[in-house]
């Protein structure tokens, strides 16, 4: 599995939740897959370029975060994250100037920090959805963060060159072509020494719903009848609905049956075609992750969301009908 995964955490701040972390990682991820302390800085290097190529070198950033990581004192006594060239602020920083993929990794009990207690370049951070490493269920936890990242890299991988096949079917869609452009830029960055990552969400299957102004995916074994099409008679919301950390958009979703019957109906279409051209896994995830930080630029705006779902429920039915 290509990709690497970058480790970033405060030493003193929760030094034994990070190493643990790190160990279990191990199990899963080979040795060149992750980095997690920068102690190979040669003298007279710019510690900051150092750190900016090793960020640039992963798909992923961990933001480990324990008790002591936000009011962490210097010798001067001040917080060292109150200071630019804290190598903790520099590492997130590189990794969210980079769009990469930042997941705060929330140790014990401890909450995600505010935007008032982070400097105002660490503000977006408080906007990426954390999780939680429980002492008491660590292994649980670290055992669902690992699919998870497994699940990151994976869409990352030959994404380049299982695309063509994507590009050649449909190069009129908007949304393909707006890939394309990333895919080469991702090429032209890998060759520089600097990766670009797509996003952060792999669809799961959900339950199919109604929608009375959408076209409806029937299965092919039991084609819908255009009097009594086969629907569920009891709608459910998505179940990542139940997830604390939720972005503004996916806070509208869960809260409008419109909007997250049309997410359900989304990711059947989305199963549906992966089934068809699973060798296209990879390509569609990585543009499902471009898809899902655009209908986050919506925030809020349920018209605005909708019309993301329906130019993509639209996209997908040409794939599956195609």
């Amino acid at each position: 599995m290509a990709g690497k995964i970058f480790i970033s955490y405060r030493r003193g701040d929760d030094p034994g939740g990070a190493g643990r972390l790190f160990d279990v990682l191990k199990a899963t991820f080979e040795a060149d897959q992750l980095f997690m302390d920068v102690d190979n800085i040669e003298p007279g290097q710019d510690f900051v370029e150092v750190i900016q190529e090793r960020v640039a070198e992963s798909q992923i950033l961990l933001a480990v975060i324990g008790k002591h990581w936000c009011d962490a004192r210097g010798v001067d006594g001040s917080r060292r994250l109150d200071d630019p060239s804290d190598i903790v602020r520099v590492e997130i920083e590189s990794a969210l100037d980079q769009n990469k993929r930042v997941i705060p990794v929330l140790i014990g009990d401890i909450k995600m920090p505010t935007p008032e207690n982070l400097p105002q370049s660490l503000h977006p951070l408080t906007r990426r959805s954390a999780v939680q490493i429980r002492h008491e269920r660590f292994r649980d936890d670290t055992a669902r963060l690992t699919v998870d990242l497994e699940r990151a890299l994976r869409a990352h991988s030959n994404v380049a060159n299982r695309i063509s096949s994507l590009f050649g079917a449909h190069p009129q869609n908007r949304t393909v072509v707006r890939f394309a452009i990333v895919t080469l830029a991702l090429a032209l960055a890998v060759s520089a020494g600097a990766m670009l990552y797509f996003g952060h969400m792999v669809r799961t299957p959900l339950p199919l719903q109604s929608f009375a102004d959408e076209e409806v995916l029937t299965a092919p074994s039991q084609p819908a009848q255009p009097s009594q099409p086969a629907l569920p008679t009891q709608p459910t919301q998505p179940t990542w609905c139940s997830n604390q950390n939720l972005k503004p958009d996916e806070r509208r979703i869960c809260a409008t049956q419109a909007l997250w019957t049309l997410e359900n109906q989304l990711d059947v279409l989305y199963q549906a075609v992966l089934k068809i051209a699973p060798d296209k896994r990879a390509a569609l995830n990585a543009e499902e992750n471009i898809w899902l930080r655009e209908r986050g630029g919506c925030v809020q705006d349920e018209n605005c969301i909708r019309a993301k779902y329906r130019e993509r429920i639209a996209y997908f039915n040409k794939l599956k009908n195609d």
